[in-house]
């Protein structure tokens, strides 16, 4: 692609799972995410993902919308709570920088 716009997001997810670790977090830490409709792609790169497994991040995909839809992205956020396995979950905007252990 030639704007992919994700990027961003994915380096704020990966400094604030960082910024957890280095507090004492011991949580599990997840990027569910959503590809645009114009995107080219039907998954995010690979690199990327193997980027993001190797830092310790589960990834879930989500079905590409057939269009741009502020509602959905508004909606996915309410996803966290069908994360049924856990006893507590904390949604974190990626536009979010925790300073302190959240745990």
């Amino acid at each position: 692609e030639d704007k992919p716009s994700y990027k961003g997001f994915i380096w704020d997810v990966l400094i604030s799972a960082s910024l957890l670790r280095k507090e004492g977090s011991n949580a599990d830490f997840w990027l569910y995410y959503r590809l645009s409709p114009d995107s080219s792609l039907d998954i995010m790169p690979s690199e990327l993902l193997d980027f993001l497994n190797a830092s310790g991040i589960r990834v879930k995909q989500l079905p590409k919308p057939e269009v741009e839809s502020f509602g959905q992205l508004v909606f996915d956020k309410f996803l966290t709570f069908n994360m049924t396995d856990y006893k507590r979950v904390m949604f974190l905007d990626a536009d979010t920088i925790p300073m302190t252990n959240l745990d």
